[in-house]
């Protein structure tokens, strides 16, 4: 939500802080595709393909169909990461 905030008002780098704070505290409760999905965003916004595609990787392996379909439901796009 934080970073969706940020995102809205073209604060980039407090939406990527965000997003990462996000990811680590999902990863904390356990909460993986949530953290997936956080790390994509974050990924999105950095441009970096390698955890992008690690992302959909780790939702596949969870049995998510469609992980862009999953990513956006969870966390929806920043910045126009999308």
């Amino acid at each position: 939500l934080r970073a969706g905030i940020a995102g809205r008002q073209g604060e980039r780098e407090r939406a990527r802080g965000e997003l990462l704070l996000a990811a680590e505290g999902f990863a904390a409760a356990g909460m993986g595709p949530h953290r997936a999905a956080a790390a994509h965003r974050r990924a999105g916004l950095d441009g970096d393909r390698a955890t992008l595609a690690a992302a959909v990787n780790e939702l596949a392996i969870e049995g998510v169909r469609n992980p862009d379909a999953m990513i956006t439901s969870l966390v929806p796009p920043v910045l126009g990461d999308g």
